[in-house]
């Protein structure tokens, strides 16, 4: 009965990423506009009526499907513990990693990309409701580095913005376009490097300027 049953869950959950990868796919090669139920069916090569018996409505395997890939929904289940862990230098070097995670993943995710792109490109009660989550997981974490900047002129979260959304255009410029940004070529690993470096160096600064302006330098 039991191996049975394992069984039957086995089958559920791949029948399951079948229809989350041909979300994937179909976004990857026609784009968000092609995510019909006849579309989807056919990559996934499962009954359409699965997909309502396990995710409800195609907006909610969409939504599934976006939850998996987002990179900041990833951090939600161990955002507190992080902080917890990088409470002694005000997340200082907790945010570097991020924002070098995050360009990471990014850069080699052409699926995220074009979640992103989607986003951009039209209105989406969906993906306005996970970002407006991710802002929520974000906030965790800059509310561990605000402390440091109290009393200085040093905007953080608009430094931290700006960063972060550099990462997205800078990827996004040069899958599209191929052509280089201030001379640095993102689809080169020397070019992803200085950007790694320059996250680095641009949070640093910004820690140390806080502490001298603490300081009265």
């Amino acid at each position: 009965m039991t191996r049975k049953y394992d069984g039957a869950l086995k089958n559920k959950e791949r029948t399951k990423q079948k229809f989350l990868d041909a979300v994937g796919e179909i976004i990857k090669k026609d784009g968000y506009t092609a995510l019909k139920l006849r579309n989807i069916e056919a990559v996934a090569g499962v009954d359409r009526k699965l997909l309502y018996d396990y995710f409800g409505s195609i907006n909610n395997l969409v939504e599934s499907y976006i939850r998996q890939k987002d990179f900041y929904m990833g951090l939600a289940d161990k955002a507190r513990e992080l902080v917890k862990e990088n409470e002694s230098d005000f997340g200082n070097k907790m945010i570097q990693k991020i924002l070098i995670d995050q360009l990471d993943c990014f850069i080699d995710d052409d699926y995220l990309q074009q979640i992103v792109l989607w986003h951009i490109s039209e209105p989406n009660e969906l993906l306005t409701e996970i970002s407006e989550e991710r802002e929520k997981v974000s906030r965790i974490f800059v509310e561990l580095t605000d402390p440091h900047f109290e009393g200085t002129d040093v905007d953080i979260r608009a430094r931290l913005a700006l960063i972060a959304a550099g990462i997205y255009f800078l990827v996004l410029y040069a899958k599209k376009t191929d052509v280089l940004f201030c001379g640095i070529g993102m689809n080169t690993a020397e070019g992803v490097e200085r950007i790694k470096k320059a996250i680095s160096s641009l949070t640093e600064e910004a820690y140390s300027l806080a502490d001298r302006q603490k300081k009265g330098y």
